[in-house]
């Protein structure tokens, strides 16, 4: 049983609202209609590099996207440690704080829009390649219409599928890349930096968004306000 609900876990309907997205979610998974979503994720991914590099005190820092659902992230200094940890991490970091925002607050709608903003300003400040400045133009310009004109419960919706996507994408990707199949990834770069095998850094990377993933279903389901 998940603690701290106030609400028995069959109760609540913040709680099965997050789980139905998650199953949708599954269940499109390897359909065109989820193509745009799991780009998105991709995106966040991309980011959470590049602010960990500014962070650091990066400089140059750029960012694409391919229509293969791949990217890439680069900057002049900073922690190159710290980049590669943070890719997967963020994409935790931006679902969780989506799918708790959805729960604990009414006003989704201006979420919704002020993530458009965000992905417009790091599209035009941060982006360099055409797939990837389209993409994040058209997906800014598809937030902030959502923000605008859909109501409280769509982008309720709206905001829980994407969050859910985005905390599940740090597990299937890890898996799909580091456990199932060898290829360039962020856990083969640090393989290469510290001598540590690219599974380890994967099981650990897993294991922490696993962690968050159950922590997040559980302080969103505290709120049953459905």
């Amino acid at each position: 049983m998940l603690r701290g609900m106030g609400k028995k876990p069959w109760r609540n309907k913040t709680l099965w609202s997050i789980l139905g997205a998650s199953v949708a979610v599954i269940l499109l998974w390897n359909t065109p209609f989820l193509y745009p979503l799991k780009v998105l994720v991709v995106f966040f991914h991309e980011i959470s590099h590049g602010l960990v590099a500014l962070i650091g005190g990066a400089n140059n820092v750029t960012i694409t996207l391919s229509p293969n659902e791949g990217g890439r992230a680069w900057a002049d200094g900073g922690s190159h440690f710290l980049m590669a940890n943070a890719g997967y991490i963020g994409s935790l970091a931006w679902g969780s704080g989506l799918v708790l925002c959805s729960a604990y607050t009414k006003r989704d709608s201006l979420v919704t829009f002020v993530l458009g903003l965000i992905l417009a300003y790091v599209t035009i400040r941060y982006v360099r390649n055409g797939f990837g400045f389209g993409f994040g133009l058209a997906s800014s310009a598809a937030l902030l219409a959502a923000g605008k004109y859909l109501s409280h419960q769509a982008n309720d919706i709206l905001l829980k599928i994407i969050g859910t996507t985005s905390m599940g994408y740090a597990v299937l990707d890890v898996w799909s890349d580091v456990m199932i199949r060898s290829c360039l990834s962020d856990a083969t770069i640090l393989a290469r930096m510290t001598g540590i095998p690219a599974v380890a850094w994967g099981s650990l990377w897993i294991v922490l968004s696993l962690a968050g993933i159950y922590g997040t279903l559980v302080t969103a389901a505290r709120i049953d306000r459905a």
